[in-house]
């Protein structure tokens, strides 16, 4: 385990997105105080997110509540 990382909270993450840190494009989102990149729209990942929930859906219907 690395002991050199710090971790920043929300409040941080919000103050870089309003100064203009990060680029109006990029796809980021904070993860138990990490900055992450996420996938790019139209990838293999959200391909398979789509059939998953399709799948769920048809096998589960209304015997849950889905939030993709």
């Amino acid at each position: 385990m690395l002991t050199n990382i710090r971790l920043i909270s929300v409040r941080e993450y919000h103050q870089m997105a309003e100064t203009g840190i990060f680029h109006p494009e990029e796809r980021l989102e904070l993860i138990a105080g990490q900055i992450i990149r996420m996938s790019a729209k139209g990838t293999a990942h959200e391909s398979a997110i789509t059939r998953t929930e399709r799948l769920l859906r048809q096998r589960l219907g209304d015997k849950v509540l889905l939030r993709i």
